[in-house]
């Protein structure tokens, strides 16, 4: 699934040429998403000017001038680019926007789990508000990622894949921010003392800072915005490297499925710490 890196990119790639751009049609070119029919689109979008665009944790939102934001969301599969009207379009493409000068904005999504629909103000406070998505990745600080962490006893893999706790990160950048901040993803968030919840924060804005300057992960589906591969995957130190030794010690990765819900973890067992660092008291996280 696209995460953070991934979505900034295509954001980077194609709000120079969308903003100040009116959407003068809506065409599809397969079945509509679920989350918003097209006959929506067709009555709400043309004529409207994109104002600006935005991005939240792996949401775009695309500020309209009547006031409306289309929002999008890439899910597994899904990619968003600009193409001009004589290329065909990808097959299980579900929205063009047609941005003038030869130019349209394109959505697909092949397994269609990510999100395509329009909201109102009322609606977008409901569905995207602080209660429903915590503060983005980029820009939490210290303080409040500390606070988000060491509050919780779940496994701190599971506190850094919610979405209302922070925002952004998925499978892939948790398990690389996980093995640069020395920290066991099984260790539970109460355990982890002050000292590091800031290691950790500080490895989330680094991992997160190359993996934007190669703009994002490509292990399947994802493309740019410009509809090339991410180069991020060379470097990846964890993620994917079952039974492969360790780039800081030697020791083969391990892969398990029991931290969070089934879900891949991969992690070193000698570099990740399960201990709780004996200098710090704990009785302040409870």
């Amino acid at each position: 699934m696209p995460e953070l890196p991934e979505v900034e990119t295509v954001v980077r790639q194609i709000r120079p040429k969308t903003l100040g751009r009116q959407i003068l049609s809506v065409r599809k070119a397969s079945a509509s998403m679920a989350d918003c029919p097209f006959g929506t689109f067709r009555k709400h979008l043309p004529g409207q000017t994109i104002e600006r665009l935005d991005r939240h944790g792996k949401w775009m939102f695309f500020r309209l001038s009547d006031g409306n934001t289309l929002v999008i969301h890439l899910g597994m599969t899904g990619r968003l680019g600009i193409a001009h009207h004589g290329e065909p379009p990808a097959k299980h493409t579900h929205l063009r926007l047609d941005l003038g000068v030869e130019e349209e904005l394109r959505f697909s999504d092949p397994r269609r789990f990510g999100e395509l629909c329009l909201y109102d103000s009322s609606t977008m406070h409901e569905r995207f508000g602080p209660h429903r998505l915590g503060p983005d990745s980029t820009t939490i600080t210290p303080k409040a990622w500390e606070t988000a962490i060491r509050k919780s006893r779940r496994p701190i893999k599971a506190i850094l894949l919610d979405q209302r706790a922070v925002a952004g990160l998925g499978n892939i950048y948790v398990d690389e921010i996980l093995f640069d901040g020395q920290v066991a993803p099984a260790r539970l968030g109460v355990t982890i003392t002050t000292e590091e919840a800031k290691r950790l924060h500080r490895s989330m804005r680094l991992v997160l800072g190359r993996a934007l300057k190669h703009q994002g992960t490509s292990i399947r589906d994802y493309v740019t915005g410009q509809g090339v591969p991410g180069d991020f995957q060379r470097y990846l130190r964890v993620y994917g490297r079952a039974n492969q030794p360790c780039k800081n010690c030697s020791a083969p990765i391990e892969l398990t499925r029991t931290v969070v819900s089934g879900r891949a973890t991969h992690w070193c067992p000698i570099c990740q710490t399960m201990e709780v660092a004996p200098t710090e008291s704990l009785s302040a996280n409870r």
